[in-house]
């Protein structure tokens, strides 16, 4: 009962296989947030800030004429 019938031959698998999902489990890496998408994140929240800091004063006076 421990070995499979002859309909299912075991599948092996090729070297060439092997070696590209080595090489892009090592390029994925070990998974959570990436240093590019962390300092991305950063940058567009820095300049969020910047604008809202350089903007927001016109911006709440232009609001205040809208509603007039």
């Amino acid at each position: 009962m421990s070995s499979r019938p002859s309909e299912y031959p075991e599948r092996t698998r090729s070297s060439s296989e092997e070696t590209r999902w080595h090489h892009l489990s090592e390029r994925v890496g070990s998974g959570g947030v990436s240093k590019g998408w962390l300092i991305a994140g950063l940058a567009v929240i820095g300049v969020g800030a910047w604008a809202a800091y350089h903007f927001g004063p016109d911006f709440a006076r232009y609001m205040k004429m809208e509603r007039m």
